[in-house]
Protein backbone atom coordinates (compact mmCIF):
# COMPACT_ATOMS: atom_id res chain seq x y z
CA UNK A 1 0.00 0.00 0.00
CA UNK A 2 1.28 3.48 -0.81
CA UNK A 3 0.10 7.09 -0.89
CA UNK A 4 -1.14 8.28 -4.28
CA UNK A 5 -2.71 11.63 -3.38
CA UNK A 6 -3.46 14.04 -0.55
CA UNK A 7 -6.00 16.83 -0.23
CA UNK A 8 -5.71 19.79 2.14
CA UNK A 9 -8.62 21.39 3.93
CA UNK A 10 -9.15 25.14 4.08
CA UNK A 11 -8.90 24.89 7.86
CA UNK A 12 -5.12 24.48 7.50
CA UNK A 13 -4.89 21.52 9.88
CA UNK A 14 -6.71 18.69 8.10
CA UNK A 15 -5.46 16.53 5.25
CA UNK A 16 -6.99 13.50 3.57
CA UNK A 17 -4.60 10.87 2.22
CA UNK A 18 -5.56 8.46 -0.53
CA UNK A 19 -3.67 5.17 -0.56
CA UNK A 20 -3.93 2.25 -2.93
CA UNK A 21 -3.82 -1.47 -2.19
CA UNK A 22 -2.11 -4.07 -4.34
CA UNK A 23 -5.49 -5.05 -5.83
CA UNK A 24 -6.13 -1.41 -6.79
CA UNK A 25 -8.63 -0.32 -4.16
CA UNK A 26 -8.36 3.17 -2.70
CA UNK A 27 -8.59 3.75 1.03
CA UNK A 28 -8.86 7.15 2.70
CA UNK A 29 -7.23 8.30 5.91
CA UNK A 30 -7.80 11.61 7.67
CA UNK A 31 -4.95 13.44 9.41
CA UNK A 32 -5.68 16.36 11.74
CA UNK A 33 -3.01 18.47 13.43
CA UNK A 34 -4.49 19.86 16.63
CA UNK A 35 -3.50 19.29 20.29
CA UNK A 36 -2.51 15.81 19.12
CA UNK A 37 -1.69 14.29 15.75
CA UNK A 38 -4.87 12.44 14.79
CA UNK A 39 -4.83 9.60 12.26
CA UNK A 40 -8.34 8.35 11.48
CA UNK A 41 -7.79 5.17 9.48
CA UNK A 42 -9.95 2.57 7.75
CA UNK A 43 -10.41 -1.11 8.62
CA UNK A 44 -12.34 -2.30 5.55
CA UNK A 45 -12.67 -1.55 1.84
CA UNK A 46 -16.21 -0.23 2.06
CA UNK A 47 -18.59 -1.21 4.86
CA UNK A 48 -21.50 -3.69 5.01
CA UNK A 49 -23.31 -2.08 7.98
CA UNK A 50 -25.12 0.41 5.68
CA UNK A 51 -25.62 3.33 8.07
CA UNK A 52 -27.88 5.95 6.50
CA UNK A 53 -25.61 8.83 7.58
CA UNK A 54 -22.42 7.37 6.07
CA UNK A 55 -21.17 7.55 2.49
CA UNK A 56 -20.31 3.86 2.43
CA UNK A 57 -23.74 2.96 3.74
CA UNK A 58 -25.77 5.03 1.30
CA UNK A 59 -23.42 4.20 -1.61
CA UNK A 60 -23.08 0.50 -0.80
CA UNK A 61 -19.56 -0.54 -1.70
CA UNK A 62 -18.26 -3.24 0.64
CA UNK A 63 -15.50 -5.31 -0.96
CA UNK A 64 -13.27 -6.89 1.68
CA UNK A 65 -11.47 -6.52 4.99
CA UNK A 66 -8.14 -4.74 5.14
CA UNK A 67 -5.30 -6.90 6.44
CA UNK A 68 -3.25 -6.13 9.52
CA UNK A 69 -0.31 -5.14 7.34
CA UNK A 70 -2.48 -2.82 5.23
CA UNK A 71 -3.80 -1.01 8.30
CA UNK A 72 -0.31 -0.63 9.78
CA UNK A 73 1.08 0.58 6.43
CA UNK A 74 -1.84 2.98 6.04
CA UNK A 75 -0.75 4.75 9.23
CA UNK A 76 3.02 4.30 8.94
CA UNK A 77 3.11 5.76 5.42
CA UNK A 78 1.54 9.00 6.66
CA UNK A 79 3.70 9.20 9.78
CA UNK A 80 6.84 8.87 7.66
CA UNK A 81 5.55 11.26 4.99
CA UNK A 82 4.81 13.97 7.56
CA UNK A 83 7.68 13.08 9.91
CA UNK A 84 5.53 13.35 13.02
CA UNK A 85 6.75 10.50 15.23
CA UNK A 86 8.53 11.43 18.44
CA UNK A 87 7.78 15.11 18.04
CA UNK A 88 6.12 17.55 20.45
CA UNK A 89 2.67 15.93 20.27
CA UNK A 90 1.39 12.39 20.82
CA UNK A 91 -0.22 10.46 17.97
CA UNK A 92 -3.82 9.39 18.32
CA UNK A 93 -4.72 6.41 16.13
CA UNK A 94 -8.44 6.23 15.45
CA UNK A 95 -9.83 3.03 13.95
CA UNK A 96 -12.87 5.13 13.07
CA UNK A 97 -12.63 5.49 9.29
CA UNK A 98 -14.28 3.34 6.63
CA UNK A 99 -15.50 -0.02 7.92
CA UNK A 100 -16.83 -1.72 11.05
CA UNK A 101 -13.82 -2.87 13.11
CA UNK A 102 -15.67 -5.70 14.87
CA UNK A 103 -16.32 -7.34 11.48
CA UNK A 104 -12.55 -7.52 10.98
CA UNK A 105 -11.65 -8.10 14.59
CA UNK A 106 -8.45 -10.17 14.50
CA UNK A 107 -6.77 -7.97 11.89
CA UNK A 108 -7.83 -4.81 13.74
CA UNK A 109 -6.50 -6.00 17.12
CA UNK A 110 -3.26 -7.28 15.58
CA UNK A 111 -2.85 -3.95 13.80
CA UNK A 112 -3.41 -1.92 16.97
CA UNK A 113 -0.97 -4.14 18.85
CA UNK A 114 1.74 -3.63 16.21
CA UNK A 115 1.18 0.13 16.04
CA UNK A 116 1.39 0.31 19.83
CA UNK A 117 4.80 -1.37 19.69
CA UNK A 118 6.07 0.82 16.84
CA UNK A 119 4.81 4.08 18.33
CA UNK A 120 4.86 3.83 22.15
CA UNK A 121 2.96 6.30 24.33
CA UNK A 122 0.36 6.84 21.61
CA UNK A 123 -3.39 6.98 22.11
CA UNK A 124 -5.73 4.49 20.44
CA UNK A 125 -9.45 4.67 19.78
CA UNK A 126 -12.00 2.46 18.09
CA UNK A 127 -15.59 3.17 17.07
CA UNK A 128 -18.17 0.43 16.61
CA UNK A 129 -21.88 0.11 16.01
CA UNK A 130 -21.72 -2.89 18.35
CA UNK A 131 -22.72 -5.25 15.56
CA UNK A 132 -20.91 -8.12 17.34
CA UNK A 133 -21.55 -7.40 21.04
CA UNK A 134 -19.98 -10.69 22.11
CA UNK A 135 -16.60 -9.28 21.05
CA UNK A 136 -16.81 -6.26 23.37
CA UNK A 137 -15.67 -8.14 26.51
CA UNK A 138 -12.90 -9.75 24.43
CA UNK A 139 -11.82 -6.29 23.27
CA UNK A 140 -11.61 -5.17 26.90
CA UNK A 141 -9.28 -8.08 27.64
CA UNK A 142 -7.16 -7.57 24.52
CA UNK A 143 -6.49 -3.88 25.18
CA UNK A 144 -6.49 -4.01 28.98
CA UNK A 145 -2.73 -3.41 29.31
CA UNK A 146 -2.51 -0.58 26.76
CA UNK A 147 -1.48 2.82 28.04
CA UNK A 148 -4.54 4.67 26.71
CA UNK A 149 -7.52 3.38 24.73
CA UNK A 150 -10.94 4.89 24.04
CA UNK A 151 -13.96 2.85 22.93
CA UNK A 152 -16.81 4.67 21.22
CA UNK A 153 -20.22 3.09 20.72
CA UNK A 154 -22.03 4.54 17.69
CA UNK A 155 -25.50 4.89 19.22
CA UNK A 156 -27.14 7.71 17.23
CA UNK A 157 -30.67 6.98 18.44
CA UNK A 158 -32.65 7.05 21.66
CA UNK A 159 -34.84 4.04 20.80
CA UNK A 160 -34.52 0.83 18.80
CA UNK A 161 -37.06 1.85 16.14
CA UNK A 162 -35.03 4.90 15.12
CA UNK A 163 -31.75 3.05 15.46
CA UNK A 164 -32.88 0.34 13.05
CA UNK A 165 -33.69 3.01 10.44
CA UNK A 166 -30.29 4.65 10.86
CA UNK A 167 -28.26 1.45 11.26
CA UNK A 168 -29.94 -1.48 9.44
CA UNK A 169 -27.37 -4.02 10.72
CA UNK A 170 -28.03 -3.04 14.31
CA UNK A 171 -28.16 -4.54 17.78
CA UNK A 172 -30.78 -3.56 20.33
CA UNK A 173 -29.90 -0.85 22.82
CA UNK A 174 -30.42 -3.37 25.63
CA UNK A 175 -27.76 -5.60 24.07
CA UNK A 176 -25.38 -2.64 23.72
CA UNK A 177 -25.96 -1.63 27.32
CA UNK A 178 -25.11 -5.13 28.50
CA UNK A 179 -21.94 -5.22 26.37
CA UNK A 180 -20.86 -1.78 27.60
CA UNK A 181 -21.29 -2.79 31.24
CA UNK A 182 -19.24 -5.94 30.69
CA UNK A 183 -16.54 -3.80 29.05
CA UNK A 184 -16.44 -1.40 32.01
CA UNK A 185 -16.22 -4.30 34.47
CA UNK A 186 -13.07 -5.60 32.77
CA UNK A 187 -11.12 -2.43 31.98
CA UNK A 188 -10.81 1.14 33.24
CA UNK A 189 -10.22 2.53 29.75
CA UNK A 190 -12.44 5.37 28.55
CA UNK A 191 -15.77 4.68 26.84
CA UNK A 192 -18.37 7.00 25.34
CA UNK A 193 -21.60 6.97 23.31
CA UNK A 194 -21.56 8.79 19.98
CA UNK A 195 -24.80 10.53 19.02
CA UNK A 196 -24.99 12.34 15.67
CA UNK A 197 -27.73 14.91 16.14
CA UNK A 198 -29.97 14.83 13.04
CA UNK A 199 -32.65 17.36 12.19
CA UNK A 200 -36.12 15.94 12.82
CA UNK A 201 -34.81 12.42 13.37
CA UNK A 202 -33.32 12.16 16.88
CA UNK A 203 -33.25 15.72 18.25
CA UNK A 204 -36.62 16.08 20.03
CA UNK A 205 -37.37 16.56 23.72
CA UNK A 206 -38.64 12.98 23.77
CA UNK A 207 -35.33 11.80 22.38
CA UNK A 208 -33.46 13.55 25.22
CA UNK A 209 -35.70 11.85 27.77
CA UNK A 210 -35.25 8.42 26.17
CA UNK A 211 -31.49 8.91 25.91
CA UNK A 212 -31.30 9.99 29.56
CA UNK A 213 -33.25 6.90 30.62
CA UNK A 214 -30.83 4.70 28.68
CA UNK A 215 -27.64 6.22 30.04
CA UNK A 216 -26.16 5.27 33.39
CA UNK A 217 -23.95 6.98 35.94
CA UNK A 218 -20.45 7.48 34.55
CA UNK A 219 -21.55 7.47 30.90
CA UNK A 220 -20.38 10.20 28.51
CA UNK A 221 -22.16 11.29 25.33
CA UNK A 222 -20.32 12.68 22.31
CA UNK A 223 -22.82 15.00 20.56
CA UNK A 224 -21.65 15.08 16.95
CA UNK A 225 -22.49 17.45 14.13
CA UNK A 226 -23.52 15.60 10.98
CA UNK A 227 -21.16 15.69 8.00
CA UNK A 228 -23.28 15.84 4.81
CA UNK A 229 -22.79 13.08 2.26
CA UNK A 230 -23.77 12.50 -1.35
CA UNK A 231 -26.98 10.52 -1.70
CA UNK A 232 -28.47 11.37 1.70
CA UNK A 233 -31.19 13.87 2.58
CA UNK A 234 -30.25 13.95 6.26
CA UNK A 235 -29.32 17.28 7.84
CA UNK A 236 -27.53 18.26 11.00
CA UNK A 237 -29.73 19.50 13.83
CA UNK A 238 -29.99 23.28 14.06
CA UNK A 239 -27.88 25.25 16.52
CA UNK A 240 -31.03 25.93 18.55
CA UNK A 241 -31.75 22.20 18.77
CA UNK A 242 -28.14 21.52 19.77
CA UNK A 243 -28.37 24.15 22.48
CA UNK A 244 -31.66 22.81 23.86
CA UNK A 245 -30.46 19.21 23.69
CA UNK A 246 -27.33 20.11 25.68
CA UNK A 247 -29.31 22.12 28.22
CA UNK A 248 -31.66 19.21 28.86
CA UNK A 249 -28.79 16.73 29.21
CA UNK A 250 -27.09 19.10 31.64
CA UNK A 251 -30.25 19.36 33.75
CA UNK A 252 -30.37 15.59 33.96
CA UNK A 253 -26.73 15.41 35.03
CA UNK A 254 -25.54 13.65 31.86
CA UNK A 255 -21.87 14.12 30.95
CA UNK A 256 -21.43 15.22 27.32
CA UNK A 257 -19.24 17.13 24.92
CA UNK A 258 -19.89 18.62 21.50
CA UNK A 259 -17.90 17.49 18.47
CA UNK A 260 -17.84 19.13 15.04
CA UNK A 261 -15.64 17.12 12.63
CA UNK A 262 -12.81 18.85 10.78
CA UNK A 263 -12.23 18.67 7.04
CA UNK A 264 -15.82 18.59 5.82
CA UNK A 265 -14.85 20.68 2.79
CA UNK A 266 -12.63 17.81 1.55
CA UNK A 267 -15.04 15.03 2.61
CA UNK A 268 -12.79 14.03 5.48
CA UNK A 269 -15.41 14.37 8.22
CA UNK A 270 -17.14 11.54 10.08
CA UNK A 271 -19.07 9.39 7.60
CA UNK A 272 -17.62 11.18 4.56
CA UNK A 273 -14.51 9.07 3.98
CA UNK A 274 -14.92 6.62 1.11
CA UNK A 275 -13.53 3.41 -0.32
CA UNK A 276 -13.62 2.79 -4.04
CA UNK A 277 -12.02 1.08 -6.99
CA UNK A 278 -9.08 2.96 -8.51
CA UNK A 279 -10.29 5.89 -10.60
CA UNK A 280 -7.20 8.10 -10.67
CA UNK A 281 -3.65 7.70 -11.92
CA UNK A 282 -1.59 5.33 -9.78
CA UNK A 283 1.30 7.43 -8.61
CA UNK A 284 3.44 7.52 -5.49
CA UNK A 285 4.14 10.75 -3.65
Amino acid sequence: MHIIDKIRSKDGKTQKFLQITEDKYITETTFVDYSKYLLCYSSQVGCPVACSFCYNGVNKNFTRNLTKNEMVAQCTNIIKHLDIFDKDKPIKFGCMGVGEPLLNYENVIDGITELDKKYPHSIFSLATTGVKPNLIPQLAKDIKDMERFILTFSLHASNDETRKKLIPMHQSMFTLRDAANKYKNITNHEMCWNYVLLDGVNDSDKNVQELSDFLEKGDTVKLTHYSPIMGSNLKSATQDKFKKFKEMLEKKGIEFYEFNPDGKDINAGCGQMAARKQVICDKEI
